[in-house]
């Protein structure tokens, strides 16, 4: 974790947003999180921070060019983004969301929290 997670937490603490500290970061090391509205705002600082941790972090949003970004703003601050996996959907269309549930649930994995 070490490097990583000093830069993300040096540039959460420049934002005047939350961090992690490294015992709460230790405990979402490879965890999994959907983070709903990721592509900007809260939803983009919550999944650089899962990010920092080495958590596998599902984004969605409706817009994916604003997904894309967020990986891509990931991968600035030097984190690894390879378990950043976006997952476009629109919260207000229930088959967009079946949609979504599908393709996390094909990961295989088991999520660990959520954020909407």
């Amino acid at each position: 974790m070490g490097k990583r997670f000093r830069i993300v937490q040096s540039f959460l603490k420049r934002k005047k947003d939350f961090c992690f500290t490294k015992k709460k970061a230790f405990f979402l090391k490879n965890k999994h999180y959907w983070i709903v509205g990721a592509g900007t705002g809260y939803g983009r600082t919550i999944a650089t921070a899962l990010a920092a941790a080495d958590a596998t972090v599902y984004i969605s949003g409706r817009r994916n060019s604003k997904l894309i970004e967020t990986k891509a703003k990931i991968e600035s601050y030097g984190l690894n983004a390879r378990n950043c996996i976006p997952v476009p959907m629109d919260a207000t269309d229930e088959s967009s969301v079946l949609d979504a549930v599908k393709t996390i649930k094909n990961k295989g994995n088991s999520l660990h929290g959520m954020v909407y």
